[in-house]
C-alpha cells in the first residue's frame, strides 16, 4: 500500500536569487492546505511597511516571532514569501 505526504515549502526571492525551504510533512491535503492558511494569514496580518526594499527592524521582528511555530526558518526579502504543498508517495 503506497502512503502520500503533502509536503509544504516556503519560497521567496526571485530568478537566480530564489530561496526554498522545507516547513513541514503533514498526513493529508487538507493539513497542508490548512497550514498554509494559517501562514499566510499570519504574515497578511503584518502591514508591508516597507524601508527602501526591506520591512524595518522592529516589524520583521515581529514577524519572525509570530510565524516561528508554524514556519521556523522563515524568510522574506523584498518580494516576500510564500508557501505552496507538493505531494509525494512515502517511501519508508
Amino acid at each position: 500500500m503506497t502512503k502520500e505526504v503533502h509536503l509544504v515549502f516556503g519560497t521567496t526571492g526571485e530568478y537566480s536569487d530564489r530561496l526554498e525551504w522545507l516547513v513541514g510533512a503533514f498526513s493529508t491535503v487538507d493539513a497542508a492546505q490548512n497550514h498554509i492558511e494559517a501562514l499566510t494569514k499570519v504574515y497578511h496580518q503584518f502591514d508591508r511597511v516597507r524601508c527602501g526594499y526591506s520591512r524595518k527592524k522592529e516589524e520583521s521582528s515581529l514577524l519572525k516571532e509570530a510565524l516561528k511555530e508554524l514556519d521556523p526558518s522563515f524568510i522574506e526579502d523584498y518580494t516576500g514569501t510564500a508557501w505552496y504543498y507538493e505531494s509525494t508517495v512515502w517511501r519508508g
